[in-house]
């Protein structure tokens, strides 16, 4: 408002000040102001001209109180005759009213106050901001003295240059998003104390006003509206028109979002959302590592609506998005199970949909996720099934439900060995893995024993050809002292061999070596030599403790996998697997050009567990589950037992087989002297491979003996340079067979007579052959 228009203001308040009749009888004046620009300017001109102002705020017995409309009549009614009052924050109040209590109130004023007779001429001035239109056609039609007297006052001009959008809301907090925040009806009353720092929109909070918003009237100076939640003030103030709808169990999360966007108002919606959660690119991020790495539930809130309204935006697979859409909650428990579960409650059945899944499932394994929450449902589920194809896309090697099931469908023939390799590499280390080791010669019934014992564990069956094998190597106390003196201790191999240091894996024998090397090769680290090596009798700690080169022990494998609970099959085997990878991955770390001696003391064996055999000894002394027990006089040797004496000068008793010297125990032991209890590995790996190392890339393999009969069906090769991992012959069927060096040549036995192209494979070389029989023409040569 210009000064020019103010001095209109004043000069029609003094014209209507001498005017005399009914303008000298009535009191009231209404005073239309189009904004606040001037208002405390026009007060002050009345204070100094005699008029007593009254703001309505004051009389307020509660910031958040209220006037209703008699109330306001008997304040004004009650002013002294004698002096003229100036009224601030009617036009406030009065909004609020409903039609009829405001009509009456107007009558009222207008009929009801006179003022005394005589030469009195006091007036009372009702400021009002807007509601023009509405007071003078309620004087007009229901007061009908305007002829007379015209309590209206305004200078012609009551059109604001701007209009002032305001917004009530029962949303609160709100107190960042504009320069004035309305909270209470004290704070409404005295918004004409702001002046020109008014800035639209307003925005009241007020619960009061909330409550009487219904009745309010909008006018030339205030657009009113309700906005009912934080969505609509994102939209209506804040110009951000997010796609999804508003739901009051979500009200916290736009609540943030709100806050988010006043604090970004450059940005689009989408912009937003990416900052927030701090993508940088949509179309290339792991949705997955954004809602595990997350748990504000705020941010997972915000993953889900952009999976459910900018899909197109992102590069996520249907899967994924299905299991997003799905959720209830932001909880990692149910996201994680709903991986794992979304495929069984669809009836998508394609290759890619189950392609996507273990995409999925892969992902969330990497953060070290607890799956046991959902354990128990997903192994109902897979026990269900009998569709072994349908089982094959469904099965991964993440839940231990899913590696039960996958080593029992091994077991039945189910399933073969490239597709274990597939489905489940760990264990395929276990059963097919190799370890080229240094010192094989003359010693390889070991691996074909291990071989044995291992398909007797894996089929949870005490089998003829193990029981024949235990015969064979400790059918006696003379065929056990045949290979036992034939191999070293460790101390014996070590001092020929330069390390750095040396890191001690207790309990973890021989059957575990192929499983030990495919974590080591599978963290990038390098296998620079492996060895055979044996347990001093029996096969315990105690007796087996380096004398030097002062080891870092890890004894979690036997304290907790061959100690820590009973044996069941085929729970036993995963948890081992699982922990030897563990171990592997989180506690074996080599620092640059070293080189460490990974070693062990003993194994273990479940043999006992297998044959389930009845008790026959019983030694009371006996120790380690009945493995071996301090001799007693009188105690001689026979085809279940030996008497040793140690290299510690101790004699012992020392079971040859599976018979224990007391009670069967249930869990898995050691202390005796099979060779899965006695015979450790020994690996010297570093970080990389040396200069002389990393050379070599191509081997030299020359066909020797390609020609096999009914009788002869060994096939030997020679390798230049000597290769540092196991070479692998595959014949046509894929079967593989390793090949095992004898007297610089390497070799191995095919199990079927007949002509066949083969491949020779030593990491990613590859060579082809052709297997010949004596039966072809021109085999002579």
């Amino acid at each position: 408002m210009s000064q020019e228009v103010f001095g209109k203001y004043v000069s029609v308040l003094q014209e209507d000040k001498e005017k005399e009749g009914s303008y000298k009888r009535y009191p009231v004046r209404f005073i239309f102001l189009p904004d606040t620009q001037f208002y405390e300017k026009l007060i002050s001109h009345l204070a100094n001209n005699g008029s007593e102002v009254v703001e309505l705020s004051s009389l307020l017995k509660r910031d958040d109180g209220w006037i209703d409309y008699s109330m306001l009549f008997d304040i004004i009614k009650s002013f002294d005759k004698n002096k003229d009052y100036t009224v601030v924050g009617f036009s406030e109040v009065v909004r609020f009213y409903k039609k009829s209590e405001l009509e009456t109130l107007i009558v009222s004023l207008l009929s009801d106050l006179e003022n005394l007779g005589g030469g009195s001429n006091r007036r009372i001035y009702i400021l009002c901001l807007g509601l023009y239109d509405l007071i003078y056609k309620i004087s007009n039609e229901k007061h009908n003295r305007l002829k007379v007297y015209n309590p209206v006052i305004f200078p012609g001009v009551l059109q604001s240059e701007t209009n002032i959008n305001l917004y009530f809301t029962e949303v609160e907090n709100l107190n960042e998003l504009t320069k004035v925040q309305i909270k209470t009806v004290r704070e409404w009353l005295n918004i004409w104390t702001k002046g020109n720092q008014i800035s639209s929109p307003l925005i009241c909070t007020s619960r009061t006003l909330n409550y009487w918003y219904s009745n309010a009237k909008p006018d030339n100076v205030f657009l009113i509206q309700k906005l009912d939640n934080e969505k609509e003030i994102l939209k209506k103030i804040l110009n951000f028109d997010f796609p999804f709808s508003y739901k009051a169990d979500e009200r916290k999360f736009w609540s943030n979002l709100l806050v988010d966007a006043y604090e970004n108002p450059e940005k689009s919606p989408i912009e937003l959302i990416s900052s927030i959660l701090n993508i940088h690119n949509l179309a290339n991020v792991s949705l997955t590592d954004v809602w595990l790495l997350n748990n504000d539930t705020y941010k997972r809130w915000l993953i889900k609506l952009l999976v459910e309204h900018y899909s197109n935006l992102l590069g996520i697979d249907d899967y994924h998005k299905t299991v997003i859409e799905k959720l209830k909650t932001f909880e990692n428990e149910e996201y994680i199970r709903m991986a794992w579960m979304t495929i069984f409650g669809t009836e998508q059945d394609s290759d890619d949909w189950f392609r996507q899944r273990k995409k999925l499932l892969m992902q969330i394994n990497s953060h070290n996720i607890n799956h046991l929450i959902f354990e128990d449902e997903l192994n109902l589920i897979l026990n269900g099934i009998n569709d072994i194809e349908l089982l094959k896309k469904l099965l991964t090697d993440i839940t231990s439900a899913e590696k039960k099931k996958i080593i029992k469908l091994f077991a039945e023939s189910f399933i073969n060995e490239s597709e274990v390799k597939e489905l489940y590499p760990s264990f395929y280390s276990y059963i097919k893995g190799t370890v080229n080791y240094d010192n094989i010669n003359n010693v390889q019934w070991i691996m074909s024993y291990i071989s044995k014992y291992k398909n007797a564990k894996i089929h949870n069956d005490f089998t003829d050809e193990l029981k024949d094998a235990i015969n064979r190597c400790n059918g006696n106390s003379e065929k056990f002292y045949k290979w036992y003196f034939r191999l070293q201790y460790v101390n014996e191999i070590l001092k020929n061999e330069h390390y750095d240091r040396i890191i001690f894996l207790d309990g973890v024998g021989i059957e575990w070596a192929e499983v030990v090397a495919n974590a080591i090769n599978n963290k990038k680290y390098f296998i620079k030599r492996a060895f055979i090596a044996k347990s001093e009798l029996p096969s315990i700690t105690e007796c087996n403790k380096l004398d030097d080169g002062n080891p870092q022990p890890i004894q979690n494998f036997d304290k907790e996998v061959i100690h820590g609970s009973y044996y069941l099959w085929p729970d036993k085997l995963i948890e081992a697997i699982d922990f030897i990878n563990k171990i592997i991955n989180n506690q074996i770390f080599l620092k640059e050009n070293e080189t460490v001696a990974i070693i062990s003391d003993h194994g273990s064996t479940c043999t006992h567990c297998l044959a389930k055999d009845t008790k026959i000894y019983n030694y009371e002394k006996a120790e380690h589950g009945g493995r071996c027990m301090v001799w007693d006089q009188g105690i001689v040797e026979n085809e279940d037992y030996l008497v040793y004496n140690n290299k510690n000068q101790e004699k012992w008793v020392v079971p040859l087989n599976h018979i224990s010297l007391k009670n069967r125990s249930p869990y898995e032991v050691h202390g005796g002297a099979t060779p899965e209890e006695v015979i450790i590995p020994i690996f010297l790996v570093s970080k990389r491979k040396s200069k002389d190392e990393v050379k070599i890339k191509n081997y030299e393999i020359e066909a020797i003996n390609c020609k096999i009969t009914g009788l002869n069906r060994k096939v030997s090769f020679k390798i230049t340079p000597t290769p540092h991992m196991k070479p692998v012959l595959i014949d046509e069927t894929q079967k593989e067979y390793q090949l095992n060096e004898t007297n610089g040549l390497w070799e191995t036995e095919l199990t079927k007579v007949k002509k066949q192209n083969v491949t020779i494979v030593i990491g990613t070389q590859k060579k082809n052959f052709v297997i010949k029989t004596s039966f072809e023409e021109g085999d002579l040569f």
